[in-house]
């Protein structure tokens, strides 16, 4: 499973960085308001996933509402609920 681990924290990297959304640091700027990377497009890093671990993964078991503020809690996160509903062999 530890090669798991490593290959699902290497997509989900490079799925963030393929798909962040660029936050404005100005003091007037409303992009902090939001998350860097929204749910709704977090759905589709689990299409790479599925494929790793060759089995759907749910997603309402595993993808955070609301979107991720960084790519720490992205892949951190992410990677947590992922290796659960695998290990717990739960679908």
């Amino acid at each position: 499973m530890n090669e798991h681990k490593v290959q699902l924290e290497q997509i989900l990297s490079n799925f963030w960085d393929a798909n962040e959304i660029p936050i404005d640091e100005a003091p007037t700027s409303t992009d902090q308001l939001g998350a860097a990377l929204d749910s709704i497009t977090a759905v589709e890093v689990l299409l790479e996933v599925d494929t790793l671990f060759k089995r759907k993964i749910p997603v309402e078991a595993v993808i955070q509402r609301g979107g991720y503020k960084d790519k720490q809690e992205f892949v951190t996160k992410l990677c947590d609920q992922i290796l659960k509903v695998v290990d717990g062999g739960r679908e």
